[in-house]
């Protein structure tokens, strides 16, 4: 996905449904226009436990796709749906900071 020719980097909302990554989307927005065309996108997901010190993070990339009940609907008149990225190419890692270092410094395996 991009604007004006240039990667672009947006906060979304997300649910795991089956093997896909859906995404809330209103009408008018990027992530409808992004569905719309069938943009490769790129969706990252991580987080870090401070209290056992275990962190993971998860990419997806792959098409974006509308909702199968958007196909053939008028985009302009949608007030609110889904856009899915089929998760086909998925890469990720995991680990935990042994040392009692900060999660976020330390190496990952």
């Amino acid at each position: 996905m991009s604007h004006r020719a240039l990667p672009t980097i947006v906060p979304v909302a997300y649910d795991i449904v089956g093997t896909s990554v859906m995404f809330p989307v209103l009408d008018g927005g990027m992530l409808v226009a992004a569905a719309g065309r069938g943009d490769i996108v790129c969706f990252q997901a991580d987080s870090v436990d401070a209290t056992d010190r275990e962190r993971w993070n998860v990419v997806v990339v792959g098409k974006l796709a509308l909702s199968p009940k958007l196909v053939g609907i008028d985009m302009t008149s949608i007030r609110s749906d889904r856009a899915s990225l089929p998760m086909t190419l998925v890469s990720g890692r995991a680990g935990r900071s042994e040392n009692g270092d900060d999660p976020e410094d330390a190496e990952w395996p």
